[in-house]
């Protein structure tokens, strides 16, 4: 029986954190290749170096910045990603919360 070829995963947020985590756990397994990208540069090279894959710097919330690197992204793979994981984020300063309100985060996306 044929192997079935590897799954695009793309994942936003991965210079650290939960998104970290998550590229790495997917560049470990056989059946999967990992796209990813996050804000800090020296992260991201330091996170290729150890596990390989497809990372780089954009800012998700400019529009342009994320539709060129998800049709990157596409091009570079062959089609679309399998998976998607909408994981970076901003939190506004926890201050707020001392307001009485609770800390609302702005909304980010990876691939429209």
């Amino acid at each position: 029986m044929a192997s079935s070829p590897p799954q695009l995963v793309v994942i936003s947020g991965v210079s650290s954190g939960i998104g970290r985590a998550l590229f790495r756990g997917f560049s470990r397994l056989e059946n999967f290749r990992v796209a990813g990208c996050g804000r800090r540069q020296e992260r991201l090279d330091a996170l290729q170096s150890e596990c390989g894959g497809d990372v780089a710097a954009v800012d998700v919330t400019d529009d342009d910045a994320v539709g060129a690197w998800a049709s990157r992204v596409i091009s570079s793979h062959g089609g679309p990603p399998a998976i998607v994981i909408a994981n970076a984020g901003i939190m506004p300063a926890a201050a707020s919360a001392s307001h009485g309100r609770l800390p609302r985060p702005f909304l980010t996306r990876c691939c429209r």
